[in-house]
């Protein structure tokens, strides 16, 4: 009972001073009756928690607070950025209200969207799903391209100018040890570790880049496009967020059946969206995804050791691998 009080007490004050200030975000409301938490979710370095305002008229407000050591960082540059966001038709970010040092929370206005992964079949991937997914994606696309024509400057610079993947040789010993010496490791040598002082020395367009953007930090309806956990802390390569998003992707096919067929129309979707008819790259998107489908993989299998764990992400994380190569293939 201690441990739970002790728990409660940091929101409890948070929710207070929430209270306190919601006339401060929202001046129109008016006769505040409650403000209480209708969902949480605990992560390694952050909780998140869903507020509702209730007031006497029957009106509500629904935000989220988000306690993290990179709070602060998030709400200026979310704040950076919201004017651009704000006057957009249809790419979105939750509005930044708040910054309270004291719990190191972001508080944010909710928008009334849902989550991409939600839209996307759990089984069944008819060809009317396909292209419901082969938008989302598309858009999703869209608005990562908006986003970092924000931050973006004429500057071009090397992912690495030393020729380098710094961690990267570790990597790849440790997934050996894993039990991956047979599978990824050998795909991993011939078609990646050769790519490396090309890639990395090679100037890329250069802008605040998302960090986090995967498929569900993403959420859709018909009217908008909502992108969660924009921190913008500094400035890097475009296609790091580019393959994030679509090794995000691959891995849906740990929890779900999807068609490699529309794995495929769903990357071309969304690289679609992004760069339109420039030039994609593709060479540089491929051996990223690549270094960061190794690194998922360690992850897991560090998290959960166990064979069927191994086994499975050995046969996610190769089919992954396979579209890969095969696009380097038709690029060689």
């Amino acid at each position: 009972m201690l441990s739970q009080l002790s728990k409660s007490e940091p929101l409890d004050r948070l929710l207070e001073q929430v209270r306190e200030r919601v006339q401060d975000y929202f001046p129109d409301l008016q006769e505040i009756k409650q403000v209480r938490v209708t969902q949480s979710i605990r992560r390694a370095y952050s909780s998140i928690h869903w507020v509702t305002v209730y007031t006497y008229r029957k009106e509500r407000k629904k935000l989220i607070l988000k306690i993290s050591d990179k709070s602060a960082a998030q709400y200026h540059a979310m704040k950076a950025i919201w004017p651009r966001f704000q006057t957009h038709p249809t790419w979105k970010i939750p509005r930044p209200l708040d910054y309270i040092p004291q719990e190191s929370a972001l508080v944010m206005e909710e928008i009334y969207v849902s989550p991409l992964l939600e839209r996307f079949p759990w089984i069944f991937w008819h060809e009317r799903a396909c292209q419901t997914a082969e938008l989302d994606c598309k858009r999703a696309g869209q608005w990562l391209r908006f986003y970092h024509d924000i931050g973006r400057r004429d500057v071009w610079a090397p992912l690495n100018s030393a020729g380098q993947w710094p961690g990267f040789n570790e990597t790849l010993k440790e997934l050996g040890e894993a039990g991956f010496e047979r599978s990824i490791c050998p795909v991993m040598h011939h078609w990646v570790v050769p790519l490396v002082k090309q890639i990395v020395t090679a100037p890329r367009p250069v802008s605040n880049v998302h960090g986090d953007y995967k498929a569900d930090n993403v959420m859709i309806n018909d009217e908008y496009v909502v992108a969660l956990d924009v921190t913008a802390e500094h400035e890097s390569a475009i296609d790091l967020d580019i393959s994030a998003f679509l090794n995000s992707l691959i891995m849906l096919r740990m929890t779900r059946p999807v068609p490699l067929i529309a794995m495929e129309r769903m990357r071309q979707s969304f690289l679609e969206g992004y760069f339109g008819k420039e030039d994609r790259a593709l060479i540089v998107i491929c051996f990223l995804q690549g270094i960061g489908l190794a690194d998922i993989a360690l992850e897991i299998v560090h998290r959960r050791r166990s064979d069927l764990t191994r086994l499975w992400v050995e046969r996610v994380v190769g089919n992954g691998l396979e579209m890969i190569v095969k696009e380097l293939r038709r690029l060689s």
